[in-house]
């Protein structure tokens, strides 16, 4: 595991780059920007049970005013340092253990900020909105530190235990050679390796140690024992499946302050426009609107992050232009590319903080699968009789594969549960203001509990009905009192004995026999998310408009627990095989049933 610093925290959206002005970032300089001590407030001492709300409370409250500070330095135009410098140093902060896409939300966020601070000439409205975005950056890393703290609190303590039981393994032999005067070599490898195994777990101990030096940094205390709740947020709870990227993007332009920002230039722009302009910037754009957000594209990842970087970067190029402009006339017309860029890297900022979420939802199925398998191989391995030496080192090798498992998929929930958060921030929802800064702790995060719950329901109401219904199975039969007398009075007729047809090779070999024409059901997509399902009949019915004289709907499905969406036609006397072989022969998927 990578060693983590406060510096590393706090730059979760950026500004952990906002001290380092040259090519690498100077983590001596940055680190010390959260572990100065504001000496005016005296942090409170923490007492019972501290939650997630509470560890975001105390960041923002004694950190806040030596983040905001130099968040102003940096993001105000300086014809001697130009902020692409900035963006490559985000860019270079590559960390192995978290998801890429983190580096470009980073320098998004940035330049986003950057251009926000020297488009606007209101002073007022660009430091209360600088503050804010100190204090959401804050309060990111405070999620993350709470989180890996937790973890850390409780691993310890079963790294200790273990290290006790292996210390005793390793005296057992040590009191052996004291008596004979020699261990035998199988003896003295099994001490070796017990010897290994210890230093490994010791390693992992040390960085574990580092998490609640970090977070007791951030949150500002010196209690030795922090009681940690490890409750999620509650109005969080699966919400994220609930909203589409769009979603997210129509809120961001409607709320987030840097479209206020219209008002100074004379023009407005509505958020058709603004898409518009993302569309024809970035013609990408609109296949992915086609096919859909699907983290599990390799094809997808790399392109969202490329454009992803090339906009932090061109945003903050236009902004330079702008303020080096020769005359008004030309400084008139580059604001207006300026604040162009800006209100499509905003629309970029939310799906790259979307594209996290659900990546997070894959990552973490993933290893949970790796963990559990590798549980069933330690307990089998556990019950093998007569165990040699090697095969119990190998056995607690095992072990420390699984510690290191059990971190990563905590990393994982971590991440995820920062960018949910992002989510809300880059759609413009934000709980902090001047007064909440000089409240005390449990009113700080008091505010916050209600402030967020309020943005997740103001989110969900904002959600549009669905293009294409949801099939839900009729089970009214099932709610009525005499359900069963009514069963054994008309019992349903015997199903007549089906005939199994030979189903068609491969994914698009045609459906050959009259007996295929009879099915009702012609199924052309199954997809993790709902709108992605309605995307893709957008762009089927565009392809083949002989679709449109159908119907379609979403069936809703348990696939292994987890809800999974198809597109379906149905047609009551069949007839559908035409029109699915004539999409099979374009290799378009189409399933009769």
């Amino acid at each position: 595991m990578m060693k983590k610093s406060v510096w590393n925290l706090v730059g979760v959206l950026g500004i952990a780059c906002l001290s380092a002005c040259s090519s690498a970032p100077d983590t001596q300089n940055s680190k010390s920007l959260i572990d100065k001590t504001d000496l005016s407030v005296k942090p409170e001492k923490i007492t019972g049970k501290t939650d997630v709300y509470d560890s975001m409370a105390r960041s923002v409250k004694y950190n806040i005013n030596v983040t905001y500070p130099n968040l102003k330095d940096k993001v105000f135009f300086n014809q001697n340092e130009n902020p692409r410098q900035i963006i490559n140093s985000i860019l270079k902060m590559k960390n192995p253990s978290q998801n890429p896409m983190y580096d470009s939300l980073r320098a998004l966020d940035f330049s986003i900020a950057y251009a926000m601070a020297n488009l606007s000439d209101d002073e007022a409205f660009v430091s209360e909105n600088l503050k804010a975005k100190s204090a959401q950056s804050l309060a990111l890393a405070a999620i993350k530190a709470h989180k890996d703290a937790l973890f850390a609190s409780k691993k310890i303590k079963e790294i200790d235990r273990q290290i006790r039981r292996l210390q005793s393994d390793i005296k057992i032999l040590n009191d052996k050679q004291n008596r004979i005067g020699v261990l035998n070599s199988d003896d003295e490898a099994y001490k070796k390796g017990l010897e290994v195994v210890i230093y490994k777990l010791s390693e992992i101990k040390k960085n574990l140690e580092e998490s609640l030096v970090v977070y007791r940094q951030l949150v500002k205390t010196d209690e030795k024992k922090i009681d940690l709740e490890g409750r999620n947020f509650y109005e969080l709870e699966n919400l994220d499946a609930k909203l589409t990227v769009d979603d997210f993007r129509k809120t961001a332009y409607n709320y987030r302050p840097e479209f206020k920002i219209q008002k100074e230039l004379n023009k407005k722009y509505s958020y058709s426009q603004i898409n518009q302009i993302l569309r024809h910037e970035y013609p990408q754009v609109e296949r992915l609107e086609i096919n859909g957000y699907d983290a599990e594209k390799p094809m997808y990842i790399k392109e969202l992050q490329q454009r992803a970087d090339f906009q932090a970067n061109y945003l903050v190029d236009k902004v330079w232009q702008y303020k080096n402009a020769p005359n008004e006339s030309a400084k008139k017309q580059l604001r207006l590319q300026a604040f162009e860029e800006m209100a499509t890297a905003i629309m970029t900022q939310n799906e790259v903080a979307y594209n996290i979420v659900m990546r997070a939802d894959i990552d973490y199925e993933e290893i949970s699968k790796q963990i559990d398998t590798l549980k069933k191989n330690i307990a089998q391995n556990a019950k093998r009789k007569g165990q040699t030496n090697t095969q119990k080192v190998d056995v607690l090798e095992q072990k420390i594969s699984l510690l290191n498992m059990d971190l990563q998929a905590s990393q994982i929930l971590a991440e995820k549960a920062v960018a949910i958060r992002a989510m809300y921030f880059y759609a413009g929802f934000n709980p902090f203001n001047a007064k909440l800064y000089d409240g005390k702790i449990k009113d700080i995060s008091s505010n916050l509990k209600v402030g967020f719950n309020k943005d997740a329901v103001e989110m969900l109401s904002k959600v549009q009905t669905s293009q294409t219904p949801v099939l839900i199975e009729d089970n009214n039969w099932a709610k009525k009192e005499n359900w069963l007398e009514e069963l054994l009075e008309n019992p349903k007729p015997k199903a007549e004995k089906s005939v199994t047809l030979a189903q068609p090779k491969g994914d698009f070999e045609p459906y050959n026999g009259a007996e295929f024409n009879k099915r009702t059901i012609m199924q052309l997509g199954s997809y993790r998310y709902k709108e992605n399902a309605d995307l893709d009949w957008k762009m089927l019915k565009e392809l083949y408009p002989d679709l449109r004289k159908y119907n379609p709907v979403v069936e809703q499905a348990n696939v292994r627990g987890k809800p999974m969406y198809r597109l379906i036609i149905q047609q009551r006397n069949g007839g559908l095989v035409e029109m699915c072989n004539k999409l099979r022969a374009d290799k378009v998927g189409c399933l009769l049933r």
